[in-house]
């Protein structure tokens, strides 16, 4: 925990069932806002928060492909919100 903390992700990929490398709606990261632990790193305060699918993402297959392409957008997103 001290690590993440520590480190300040500017990124940060959740992995639920259905994501699809969106970011998380502002409900969600409103409660993430209100955590004294999550607010502290920077892409929660400046939203750049992202789903991934957890079925293919742990599952090996081709499916790994997709969150891969997940991944791809959610940087490209999260770079233009720099």
């Amino acid at each position: 925990r001290e690590f993440l903390v520590e480190s300040d992700p500017e990124v940060i990929l959740i992995a639920e069932a259905g994501g699809d490398g969106s970011r998380v709606d502002d409900e969600l990261l409103a409660v993430y806002r209100r955590d004294p632990v999550w607010s502290a790193f920077s892409a929660v305060r400046h939203g750049r928060v992202y789903r991934l699918d957890s079925a293919r993402l742990s599952v090996p297959g081709p499916g790994i492909a997709d969150v891969l392409q997940q991944v791809a957008a959610a940087m490209r997103d999260a770079e233009n919100r720099f």
